[in-house]
Order: C-alpha cells, then sequence, then structure tokens
C-alpha cells in the first residue's frame, strides 16, 4: 500500500474518533433546549473556528476561491448546505434515539451512499475491478456491522434521551434519522467534487491544512444556513431565546465550543486525509470515517450508561456489531 494511502486512512479513523465523540457534551447542557445548544455548537464550529483557521493558513481564502472553478464552488457550497439540513436531522434524531441507535440508522445510509455516488460518477473505470469489488465488499460488511448495532440498540432497556428535557418519540426519531442519513453524505460529496479548491490552494503554495480548510470553510458555510434557520425558528417557537441567560448555564456555552471544536477538527483531518489519498480518497476514505464513527458513538453510549440494564443477547449484538466493523476497516485497507 503507498504511505499517502496508509496516511489518509489512518487519519480517517483519527476524523471518525473526533465526529463519534462530537454529540457527548450535549448531554451535559440540561438547562437549554435542543435548538439553544445547536446554535452555538453552529456558530462555533462552521462559521468561527472554520473563518480562523483560514485565516491562519491561508491568509487571503478569497484568492484561492477566485482563481478556483466555479463549478467547484458551487458544489462545495451546495452539497455543504444539502449536509447542513442532514446536521440539523441528526441532532433531531439523536435527541429522540440516543447515541448508539441514531448513528445506526444514519451512518449505515450515510456510508453507502457517501462512498458509491463518488465511485459511480467519478471513478466509473473501478466498478468490476478488484479495487472496486473490495469497497463493494467492505461497505456490504460494514452495513450488516451496524445492523448488528442498530439490533442491539432496539432491544435496549432503559433508553434515555440527549437532553433530559426533550421528549422521545420513537417513530419520528426514526424518520429524523433515515432523512438525515440521505443528506448527510452530501458532505463527501463536497469533498469529492470541490476537490479543485484544495487543488488549487496547493498550487498557490498551502499547506495540507490550508487546502483542507479552503475547500470545508465554504462547505460548511452552506452548512450553517439550514442550522441557524431551523434553530432560529424553534427559539421564536418555543420562546427560548431566554434560555441563554438563565442563571447557571455559563458552562453550556463551551459545551456548544466543544461540540464545534470536535466537528470542526474531525472534518478538518477528514479534509488532509482526502489531499492525501488524492482523487480516491473519497471513496476510501468514507467508509473508513465512519465505521470509526459508529465504533466511537457506541463507545460513549458504553460510557454513559446507554445500555445499563441490557440482556446477555442484546450485548452479544453489539459487540458482534463493532468486530464486524473493525473488519470492515481492515477490508477497505486491502483495496490498496
Amino acid at each position: 500500500m503507498e504511505t499517502a494511502i496508509l496516511v489518509g486512512l489512518a487519519l480517517a479513523v483519527c476524523s471518525g474518533t473526533l465526529d463519534g465523540s462530537m454529540a457527548y457534551p450535549m448531554q451535559f447542557a440540561r438547562r437549554w433546549r435542543w435548538e439553544n445548544i445547536w446554535i452555538v455548537f453552529s456558530i462555533f464550529g462552521m462559521i468561527l473556528l472554520p473563518s480562523f483557521i483560514a485565516s491562519l493558513t491561508l491568509g487571503n481564502v478569497f484568492a484561492v476561491y477566485e482563481r478556483a472553478p466555479g463549478h467547484a464552488l458551487w458544489a462545495a457550497f451546495g452539497f455543504g448546505a444539502g449536509w447542513g439540513v442532514g446536521n440539523t436531522l441528526f441532532g433531531m434524531g439523536v435527541t429522540l434515539l440516543g447515541m448508539g441507535l441514531g448513528n445506526a440508522l444514519i451512518i449505515s445510509l450515510s456510508a453507502v451512499i457517501g462512498a458509491l455516488i463518488p465511485l459511480i460518477t467519478l471513478h466509473p473505470e473501478k466498478l468490476g475491478t478488484f479495487e472496486g469489488n473490495i469497497i463493494f465488499l467492505a461497505l456490504g460488511v460494514l452495513v450488516v456491522g451496524i445492523s448488528l448495532c442498530f439490533l442491539a440498540a432496539r432491544r435496549r432497556k432503559d433508553e434515555k434521551p440527549m437532553l433530559i428535557r426533550e421528549r422521545t418519540n420513537f417513530f419520528l426519531g426514526v424518520l429524523a434519522c433515515i432523512a438525515s442519513g440521505l443528506f448527510s453524505p452530501m458532505l463527501n460529496f463536497a469533498f469529492a467534487f470541490g476537490a479543485p479548491i484544495s487543488q488549487v490552494a496547493l498550487s498557490l503554495g498551502a499547506s495540507k491544512i490550508g487546502a483542507s480548510i479552503a475547500l470545508l470553510n465554504l462547505a460548511l458555510l452552506g452548512g450553517f444556513i439550514p442550522n441557524a434557520i431551523y434553530c432560529t425558528f424553534l427559539l421564536n417557537r418555543n420562546r427560548t431565546w431566554k434560555d441563554f441567560i438563565l442563571p447557571n448555564t455559563a458552562s453550556h456555552w463551551s459545551y456548544g465550543f466543544m461540540m464545534g471544536l470536535a466537528m470542526m477538527g474531525a472534518f478538518l483531518v477528514y479534509g488532509i486525509a482526502n489531499v492525501f489519498m488524492g482523487p480516491i480518497g473519497p471513496v476510501l476514505g468514507w467508509p473508513v470515517y465512519m465505521a470509526t464513527l459508529i465504533l466511537t458513538a457506541n463507545i460513549w453510549g458504553l460510557i454513559r450508561g446507554e445500555w445499563r440494564g441490557s440482556d446477555r443477547k442484546t450485548y452479544m449484538y453489539l459487540f458482534c456489531g463493532i468486530a464486524t466493523i473493525v473488519v470492515s476497516i481492515y477490508i477497505v485497507s486491502l483495496s490498496q
């Protein structure tokens, strides 16, 4: 395996670990509603932190955008906005279903769609080859592993919402997670079809971090818009603007910052992974990133007691699912 591909896959694992930890601080914002913590997280993770990193690594990011092809700019922004819709639905889904079950539904769809669309549209020559067949096999194994985790989560006896003030609703949670799974892979489409932005940044002397943030900054700007619109709607409807100044909520702002930092770090590292792996990055890196994300989310679920009170068969499903997901990551490494 080429060293660059190996480094890229390792970075995809790191990215999935960060993103799988993103929602964990949400549970501590007990005096805020979902819309309060989500808008703070969105501002930090999608606007302030990306802009700050871009200013440090690129200086004038607009110089990159002026030279990048228009179709790449619109692809990054447009697919980023689609991902923003999925991101909003993700927050609703994990609130209603919990981290383990919510992530299982979302990631099973995201992993397959996010990897296959770039493979089919950008690398059709790989279909039917050994490399292409290995990727299909890895995706199939990954879906089996995620399905086992789903069965385990569905059998769980003590279902705990992410925010104790939110009301659980299994049916609505499932619908939100399925919809999120259809929109969430659009972030990978932004990396795949917006790749010329990173290439222009590299040609102008940017580092790999700079090349990654040049694309990511635009994608996250698009993603912020649907998140901001929906959160503002909820803040007005529920009259929860005042919750921002409730007593003993100063720490809640830090939880939103930590969520934004984890997500920003995850996507930045994933972007760097794609730079290392080149054009095939969105095909190889996405299933590894997704698999690591679900592993991390389930580990956090165990730590926070989501599985407490479950029987032996439930744990068997869970650990078999985790083992299968690990196998899927190994299979991806065999494709190079």
